[in-house]
């Protein structure tokens, strides 16, 4: 019976402590909640890639002994998201307009700008980078062309930028190539 009592409270609080460490990264100042940014009301992503630490660790795990560099990188992220969106010609502008509303809102917020990219009102794309205490802990890369819009926020406590440029030139990820190491 004691067994039994005990058995049940370590997997209560296996289960409460998982659940606590999942939620870290919404109280990480590099995390981005795409829900506010109020971008696509009504619209339905094509992409959404969610990768929490649980998923991240699992990952990297898998890949460890094959890709080591890859890993590594993984076990010091905390999340990663991904939205897309279809672009409709009819919403350029005003994508356009929301995107420079964001931009300002990321500098008055402390986000850095690692590149800037803007051929025309409908091709272009955002990298920032949120650093605390000396370390990188987030990073933002919004592209827009005028077929598809991507968000993606990378968040962790301490993000190494140079293996994360690595990481996008080995995975041909544009938004990624141009982060600048720290």
């Amino acid at each position: 019976m004691i067994r039994s009592i005990h058995s049940v409270l370590f997997v209560l609080f296996a289960f409460c402590t998982v659940a606590l460490c999942a939620q870290e990264w919404r109280s990480s100042p590099g995390y981005i909640d795409f829900g506010t940014l109020g971008l696509f009301q009504g619209e339905k992503e094509n992409v959404e890639i969610f990768l929490d630490d649980n998923l991240l660790e699992m990952v990297a795990e898998a890949t460890k002994d094959k890709d080591p560099e890859l890993a590594a990188e993984l076990r010091g992220l905390n999340l990663i998201q991904v939205k897309g969106f279809g672009m409709r010609a009819d919403l350029i502008d005003q994508v356009s307009n929301k995107i420079a509303s964001i931009v300002s809102t990321l500098e008055r917020d402390g986000w850095k700008p690692a590149a800037k990219m803007r051929m025309k009102k409908d091709d272009q794309a955002h990298v920032y980078m949120k650093t605390s205490g000396g370390k990188c802990v987030g990073i933002i890369a919004m592209v827009m062309d005028k077929e598809k819009m991507m968000f993606v926020n990378i968040v962790g406590a301490d993000i190494n930028t140079a293996r994360l440029g690595k990481l996008g030139k080995k995975f041909n990820i544009d938004s990624l190539k141009d982060v600048s190491p720290r």
